[in-house]
């Protein structure tokens, strides 16, 4: 098949300034069958300037508090008595006078290690002269060591223009094109930095141009390269694909440049766009994409990164992202289009769940006018705008476009994947969304209304009850290993939550009685230390010599079960979708303390229904998930596979929040079933 070559759609063209070449880089557009790169819009005549590079000189320290005005000296071995006392001598004009160099005994940490009180002020000065002193082997201030990392900034020079991963309030750009952000509006990256940097093992894809392997921004980055038959003359690097690169992985703390959203992970360069002669993006033919995805499927890729767009979603580029394992984030496009099912662009407007669709925000929070967005079809959104990226060369520029947001969700991504490497595909980018934070300019816009929230992500993703990886075999012969649920059912069992059925099979199509559903909810409650009540049931419609009903008992007297209108029950009732989210959030809420209020409506038919509130609770809490088209189904039945993985989510994120310790139920079941 030859794909037909479009024009790319640009506007603004790199320009050169004090040795460093800054530019506007926008998303990919892709036109008919051919998929093409192209160059964001600029707003402003030519291209803004990169940001300068600080001289180390001007960069700030990075320090700990200091305890006072205390100094610690480490003496070389050879200094002895007299030589340390010149040296202190030295610097006795900095010292407090209420120290005596004589009493230098009763402030010795160790033989080698001394510690002086400097006056007020003098600290720095006394480190500054003792630093040279031939007597000394190392000398710093006293400071204070947390018992967990500091929230502290890389020292990477230009990280101070990275508004999307550290927010402050700082000018961005330059010249007329600078704009003030608001602070907070990031992804909480420094935070997140405290739980995961990312793992050389998770390994993030990039179908883009040739990425700058050898940019001191990507050393030791680049793990493998591929050329799409198309690019076999191993064309230069290009612009975009290396900055798209160096978001999602650029090193930090390495006093040069920036730092990646995931400075530790991998990147696997899969260059099937090829790049005009001034560096800028050109295109890919259908065939090439094809074949980059089938490179990353080979090379266990976790996450693909793709900054382009097509408008052609046919089957093959669909069924080739659906099979490949990984999570797809893709860029939404710039266009300034509201997509919709029937007028979108691919890949991002494949409805698949390992698919995210990521628009562009700018530092103030809002949406450029450029960024595509879609209520029913873009995911989330993430920084965009005035993105400092890394070029060719060890250069750096300004780059903006829904092209540079998506590898901050890539980036994020593969963070998740390095603290939760049992995690499947779908269920990462599933977390994505019910991580994110509300960001008012993205309500109506996208599926989640939401901003990336790196830390939440991390955090979320985690599973400290039901690892998958950790747990036994499904123990019913009834439910298959490859059934979805499977890993949570046999959590369940682990946990002595489910019994299963008399005949010892579990019955997974099955649906639940309120019942049965109270006794789960009852043994998940005393798992978590909540003793059973010996009051009988307050419903007339519960017999009190059922198998459920001390559950039921139990769980009437915490207001967890509230019963119909007539003060009936209806123990054999079938539990419904609602219901059910109703009862999880309510003992989640028994286990914990208390739950906020719902962050957004997350569904769109739950506006009649009486557990409309906590439907979105948990979905916020990550229990629960959509059934498709940002539905819920509030009013179907739920089955007995499906409300193990609810339970199991449940028992996670009430872990999650400290309060269960995954410690067994206590005492046995006396040979109760559940049915």
């Amino acid at each position: 098949m030859t794909a037909t070559r479009h024009s790319a759609v640009t506007s603004g063209q790199p320009g050169a300034v004090d040795g460093r070449r800054g530019l506007w880089l926008g998303a990919v557009v892709v036109l008919v069958s051919a998929l093409i790169l192209s160059t964001g819009v600029t707003g402003a005549e030519g291209a803004p300037t990169a940001p300068s590079s600080p001289q180390p000189s001007d960069t700030a320290a990075i320090t700990l508090p200091v305890v006072d005005d205390r100094v610690l000296i480490r003496w070389h071995d050879e200094a002895g008595d007299e030589s340390r006392a010149a040296t202190l001598a030295s610097v006795e004009h900095h010292l407090d006078v209420a120290v005596s160099l004589s009493g230098l005994d009763e402030v010795s940490l160790t033989a080698a290690v001394d510690v002086v009180h400097a006056s007020p002020g003098h600290a720095d000065a006394v480190v500054r002269v003792l630093a040279g002193d031939p007597s000394v082997r190392d000398v710093e201030r006293d400071r204070v060591i947390a018992t967990t990392a500091a929230d502290l900034p890389p020292n990477d020079v230009l990280f101070g223009f990275q508004w999307g991963l550290e927010n402050t309030g700082q000018m961005v750009g330059s010249g007329l094109a600078s704009v003030t952000s608001i602070p907070g509006v990031d992804v909480r990256a420094l935070p997140a930095w405290e739980i995961t940097r990312g793992s050389p093992d998770v390994i993030a894809a990039v179908i883009d141009t040739v990425i700058d392997a050898a940019h001191r921004d990507l050393d030791g980055a680049v793990v493998g390269q591929f050329r799409a038959p198309s690019l076999a003359n191993a064309p230069q690097p290009g612009q975009h694909g290396t900055g798209v690169a160096s978001v999602i992985a650029a090193r930090a703390d390495d006093g040069f440049g920036i730092a990646g959203m995931a400075p530790e992970v991998s990147i696997l360069d899969l260059a099937a766009f090829d790049a005009r002669d001034d560096g800028g993006p050109g295109g890919a033919t259908l065939a090439g994409i094809l074949v980059a995805i089938e490179e990353a499927i080979a090379a266990g890729a976790d996450v693909i990164n793709a900054s382009w767009v097509t408008n052609d979603g046919g089957p093959l580029l669909r069924d080739a992202i659906a099979e490949s394992g990984a999570v797809v984030v893709a860029a939404s496009g710039n266009e300034g289009w509201a997509l919709t099912p029937a007028r979108s662009v691919f890949p991002a407007g494949y409805d698949l769940p390992n698919v995210i669709g990521v628009t562009s925000v700018a530092p103030d929070g809002s949406v450029p006018s450029y960024a595509n967005t879609g209520l029913e079809v873009i995911d989330i959104g993430a920084p965009g705008d005035h993105i400092p990226v890394a070029l060719p060369g060890d250069a750096h520029g300004i780059a903006q476009g829904t092209s540079f947001a998506a590898p901050h969700v890539s980036g994020a991504v593969a963070m998740a994947f390095s603290v939760a490497p049992y995690a499947e595909a779908a269920e990462v980018a599933d977390a994505v969304t019910w991580t994110s934070r509300v960001l008012p300019s993205l309500t109506g816009m996208t599926r989640s209304g939401g901003m990336l929230d790196a830390e939440a992500l991390v955090r979320g993703i985690q599973r400290p009850i039901c690892r998958p990886d950790e747990l036994p075999p499904v123990a019913f012969s009834d439910v298959a290993a490859s059934n979805v649920h499977a890993a949570n059912i046999s959590c369940l069992v682990v946990n002595e939550v489910a019994l299963g059925q008399r005949d010892g099979t579990y019955g997974p199509t099955a649906p639940v009685t309120r019942a049965q559903l109270s006794s789960l909810l009852a043994r998940v409650l005393q798992d978590a230390g909540i003793p059973p009540t010996t009051a009988p049931p307050a419903f007339d419609d519960v017999d009190a010599t059922s198998v459920h009903a001390p559950a039921i008992a139990l769980l009437s007297s915490l207001e967890i079960i509230l019963g119909d209108a007539d003060g009936n029950f209806r123990p054999e009732d079938a539990v419904t979708r609602g219901q059910m989210a109703s009862l999880l959030v309510r003992t989640y809420d028994e286990l914990v303390g208390s739950t906020p209020e719902p962050s957004r409506d997350w569904f769109g038919d739950t506006g009649s229904s009486v557990h409309r509130a906590n439907i979105d609770m948990g979905r916020d809490l990550g229990i629960l998930r959509g059934v498709g088209g940002g539905d819920y189904a509030p009013s179907v039945v739920t089955r007995r596979d499906q409300i193990a993985s609810l339970l199991a989510r449940t028992l996670d994120a009430v872990a999650r929040a400290d309060v269960l310790t995954g410690g067994q139920a206590e005492g046995d079941n006396d040979g109760q079933t559940e049915d």
